[in-house]
């Protein structure tokens, strides 16, 4: 692999992480939220006054857009960490048990466990990141959601007893 190639792997598989990260520090932040926060959100940041109140009135929907998203996002991650470690300088030095808990690392700590565990120590972090977005993945999200959501039944919980 070309110093080149690798850097633009390497570039690519840091901005996953971040917007990974970003999806799960956006969950728990808007999932700890009290009613007062929200309406202080909604006072303080006027372009999130629409995101607000979808979240306040379909909270599972904004859940699913969520957690769609962060998982589309971890796909590519994974198979960029896999290309990096099968043709990246240290292919055929590792074991492979050595790249599957790397990867479990990357997935699991960066991720999920550390943006959620800052977003509970300093709530708003990427509800301040997502406004600067303005929340256009979000958005383009919510839509796919809304897609799916008017294809299937929407009865089909009752059935998993």
């Amino acid at each position: 692999m070309t110093p080149v190639a690798l850097g633009i792997v390497l570039v690519a598989i840091a901005g996953l992480i971040f917007v990974s990260a970003l999806f799960s520090g956006l969950e728990t932040a808007l999932f700890s939220l009290r009613p007062h926060q929200l309406r202080r959100l909604e006072q303080n940041h006027p372009a999130l006054v629409n995101f607000v109140q979808l979240f306040r009135d379909k909270p599972r929907r904004v859940l699913n857009v969520l957690l769609l998203g962060d998982g589309l996002v971890k796909v590519p991650l994974v198979v960029l960490c896999l290309f990096l470690l099968w043709r990246g300088p240290l292919a055929g030095h590792l074991p492979q048990w050595v790249a599957a808990i790397l990867i479990f690392a990357i997935v699991v700590l960066l991720c999920d466990l550390v943006p959620k565990l800052i977003e509970l120590r300093r709530l708003g972090v990427a509800l301040r990141i997502t406004e600067v977005c303005r929340l256009e993945v979000v958005s383009v999200l919510d839509y796919l959601v809304e897609r799916v959501a008017l294809t299937r039944p929407h009865n089909f919980v009752r059935g998993c007893s």
